[in-house]
């Protein structure tokens, strides 16, 4: 068994399988064509994220679990939001399932995401996957409420009711806490959605305060959060976001959740429900909060900003930019523009990961 692998079968299966060996890592930039043929059993139709976007945006975010000859045959995707876990997305290839694979994936995720700072996590799961949703209460979580995924052309938006009093605006990083408390966001959800970029944050007012929230990412094109009190709410978002659409495609995407009233109403309109689905919730489970056995990999758990602050603390930017000489650290250094530059660049972020391993002290064992 390789070092740091994770043996992802389940005892008393009761058919004759192969249990392989599987290692849980880090994802990376040039795992996005096995991140792209696994992307599809998410049976979203959405079009698969380009490999632009899943090293800018999903790659750090993300698991892998490779087989013993090293294919990727799983990926989990999280987002870390201050002290909640969303996972996103979890996708274990068909050949590769049946051997708990999943549950090993997502006891990584939990690990992964206690280190970040949370407690608890979250996910949405399609009502009839009974065997995930099996999983999932298994590390601790249950049902909260329903939530819909509805495109729709933005003709429509002018078919919605109206209501005197509503406005709605750009949302000021300032008042992020406000919005999320008042709209029921996980805290930290809109300033992650602030850091990944391309997306246009919007609140909807009335004069009793905040009544919506929606972030849009017109590259999609589509809103997730999309949080209005109500279908007149939902039409103000909607045409605040509307000028920051692209010419094409004529259509727009939202992901209402737990307000029933706004995805019926949605649909009234015209709207075509893509997706109906659970959303549950619940504590990372205890499995995640017992000691193990460390993982033989130092960066298991890493993030490259963690390394680049790192780095730069023990090196400082001068001396880094000999040590691996690259322009990001050697004019006008900064962690961000470094992380911009490495994320793109798979040569020279293994040079910054291979330095990092270096600088960390030897294992006695």
């Amino acid at each position: 068994m390789k070092a740091g692998a994770t043996t992802a079968c389940r005892t008393g299966l009761a058919v004759a399988l192969a249990c392989a060996p599987m290692r849980i890592r880090q994802a990376v930039a040039d795992d996005h064509p096995a991140f792209a043929r696994l992307y599809p059993d998410l049976a979203t139709g959405d079009p698969t994220p380009t490999f632009e976007r899943w090293r800018d945006e999903l790659a750090e975010s993300s698991v892998v679990a490779e087989d013993d000859g090293g294919a990727v045959v799983a990926y989990g995707y999280a987002q870390a939001l201050r002290t909640t876990g969303y996972v996103r997305q979890v996708v274990v290839a068909p050949e590769a399932r049946g051997r708990g694979l999943g549950r090993a994936l997502l006891e990584d995720v939990a690990r992964r995401l206690e280190a970040a700072g949370c407690t608890t996590w979250r996910l949405n799961v399609v009502p009839d996957n009974d065997p995930a949703r099996r999983l999932y209460r298994g590390l601790g979580m249950v049902d909260r409420h329903a939530t819909w995924v509805l495109r729709f052309p933005w003709s429509i938006v002018a078919t919605l009711p109206g209501a005197e009093g509503v406005r709605a605006s750009p949302v000021e990083p300032a008042e992020d806490a406000l919005v999320e408390a008042a709209t029921g966001l996980v805290a930290g959800q809109l300033g992650d959605a602030r850091r990944l970029g391309g997306r246009v944050l919007i609140a909807a007012r009335d004069a009793g305060g905040v009544v919506g929230a929606a972030v849009f990412d017109p590259r999609f094109p589509g809103a997730f959060p999309f949080r209005p009190r109500d279908a007149a709410v939902a039409r103000a978002l909607l045409e605040a976001m509307a000028p920051h659409a692209l010419p094409d495609p004529p259509h727009v995407q939202v992901v209402v959740e737990e307000n029933a009233a706004v995805a019926s109403a949605l649909r009234d309109a015209g709207a075509d429900q893509r997706m109906h689905l659970v959303h549950m919730e619940g504590p990372l489970p205890p499995a995640s909060r017992r000691p193990r056995a460390p993982s033989r990999d130092p960066l298991h758990g890493v993030t490259l900003e963690a390394i680049v602050t790192a780095l730069v603390a023990r090196h400082g930017w001068e001396a880094l930019g000999h040590l691996v000489p690259v322009r990001c650290f050697q004019f006008d250094p900064s962690v961000k523009s470094s992380l911009t530059f490495l994320r793109r660049t798979p040569w020279a972020r293994a040079k910054v990961e291979e330095l990092f391993r270096r600088s960390l002290p030897r294992s006695r064992d």
